[in-house]
């Protein structure tokens, strides 16, 4: 099944916006994804949005894109926000 990648981003920031992120936020990830698959790295591409979603429910992600993180241990910290992954690539 072929998929045009704009519709792929609207869906992908559909089902973030309906989990509470905030609209930019969803535009970032569903970026950040469909732009990992279109360049052939689907480890870092929409395969990872059920595991986005999971998270998202489990509420193991920030919803907000706000990178302030709370430091727990010598190497964590907690929230992650859903956009890291976005920020990373930048």
């Amino acid at each position: 099944m072929k998929v045009r990648h704009e519709e792929l981003f609207d869906f992908i920031e559909q089902v973030l916006h309906a989990r509470d992120v905030p609209t930019e936020a969803s535009r970032d990830v569903a970026a950040g994804l469909v732009d990992a698959s279109l360049r052939g790295i689907d480890s870092h591409g929409v395969r990872l949005l059920p595991h986005y979603v999971e998270e998202l429910d489990a509420n193991r992600v920030s919803r907000s894109s706000d990178h302030s993180l709370n430091q727990t241990g010598p190497s964590t910290a907690i929230p992650m926000p859903i956009t890291a992954s976005v920020i990373g690539l930048e």
